[in-house]
């Protein structure tokens, strides 16, 4: 982690141990689906922000937006209540590797593990948020993405001559050309490939505690219960259970 805003030097060390703290509790509900506090996915990230970002890389088809292009953005730090604020994407950095015809996939924050994204998609909550926001913008997309740049042209009257000093051999036309060959290419291709995935889990939790607790419910789900104080359980129990399936969705059920 790379502190950008304050600086790192303008840090004291509690604080930066505190960020580093926070951190980890959110990482570690994002990878086991809860904590010792019964905290959720949706209790230490902003679900949309973060869906929204790896949908605008995606759309644009990114093949750099990893490492040092990802700023992570938190309101405030209260180590007594440390999710006050929720963790949420900052702007989408560097897009010179954006914009590639090829391949018609993904773009490489979604699937990688670098940063959170690969486990986030295991959620049925994320993949919902995700595809939700991809349905709200995909029929006008095009048309709006069209009309921002014909909108902005007369804002940049240099941009030619600025072209042409930075050595490029495309002229302003071409470029627009390009772009509208992109975006024809692309949305098509990225709601296909955004429609196959899964909504739900596709898995019915049981309404009332089965006869053996659950044992094999859980086995064959590859499920794991958690108590509201963070301890596994092999079966379920009277009262609250947070159960957390194998796709990374935490759902709590009391029985």
């Amino acid at each position: 982690w790379t502190f950008k805003d304050p600086d790192f030097e303008d840090w004291p060390e509690d604080a930066r141990q505190n960020i580093e703290a926070v951190t980890r509790m959110a990482e570690k509900v994002i990878y086991e689906g809860t904590d010792s506090e019964g905290r959720t996915l949706a209790d230490v990230i902003d679900i949309d922000s973060f869906a929204g970002w790896v949908l605008m890389h995606d759309v644009i088809n990114s093949r750099d937006g990893l490492g040092s292009n990802m700023f992570v953005i938190k309101d405030d730090l209260d180590m007594e209540n440390p999710f006050s604020s929720k963790f949420r994407m900052s702007v989408l950095w560097d897009t010179d590797g954006a914009f590639k015809l090829e391949p018609d996939d993904f773009c490489s924050v979604h699937g990688k593990d670098t940063f959170w994204f690969q486990k986030l998609f295991q959620y049925t909550e994320f993949r919902q948020a995700y595809k939700k926001k991809w349905n709200s913008i995909k029929a006008t997309l095009y048309d709006g993405i069209m009309q921002a740049l014909q909108d902005r042209l007369p804002l940049m009257p240099g941009l030619e001559a600025s072209r042409r000093f930075a050595g490029s051999s495309m002229t302003t036309e071409q470029c627009i050309k390009q772009m509208e060959n992109y975006f024809q290419h692309r949305i098509p291709v990225l709601d296909e490939l955004i429609q196959k995935m899964p909504d739900q889990s596709g898995i019915d939790i049981p309404s009332t505690i089965p006869s053996d607790g659950g044992v094999e419910w859980i086995s064959t789900n590859n499920a794991k219960v958690y108590g509201l104080d963070g301890i596994q359980h092999s079966s379920f129990v009277k009262g609250i259970n947070i159960i957390r399936l194998s796709d990374g969705k935490t759902i709590k059920i009391v029985y």
